[in-house]
């Protein structure tokens, strides 16, 4: 594929992928969430967007068992925070170790802590101030 201005990029190209995404990929990964497989990455109060899944783990041509995942962000609505959690091999106690069963409850750990923590981090991460906004640290290069 060629780059630059066309027929499918140019002026409004970006700006209509932001409107899709807006409008229907977000939305549809609220619903696993609230619908489907992410249920146990529900955080009360809080909109969060999210897919898990499931890869087999074959040694030898022969299954051994399962990696899960799951990958967040929220708030949905204008994300701060994306957490993604791999885990292979999970215990599930004889169930089928899917994204949503292993991985989204991790995930909502993880969620839950972040917004309380989020000065913490920054502070440690950059040596920075506590109260700088996100486009600062973009503007210094982080």
């Amino acid at each position: 594929p060629r780059a630059g201005p066309g027929p499918d990029r140019g002026q409004g190209g970006i700006e209509r992928l932001e409107q899709v995404t807006r409008e229907l990929i977000v939305p549809a990964l609220e619903r696993v969430v609230t619908e489907g497989t992410g249920k146990r990455a529900q955080i009360a109060g809080y909109r969060v967007a999210g897919k898990s899944g499931t890869a087999e783990v074959k040694v030898g041509g022969e299954k051994v068992g399962y990696t899960s995942s799951f990958v967040a962000f929220a708030p949905a609505e204008a994300p701060r925070f994306l957490v993604y959690v791999l885990l292979h091999m999970p215990r599930t106690d004889g169930e089928k170790p899917g994204g949503g069963r292993a991985a989204a409850p991790c995930v909502r750990r993880i969620l839950e802590q972040l917004p309380e923590r989020e000065q913490q981090i920054i502070v440690r991460r950059f040596g920075l101030k506590p109260g700088l906004e996100p486009q600062t640290l973009r503007e210094l290069g982080h």
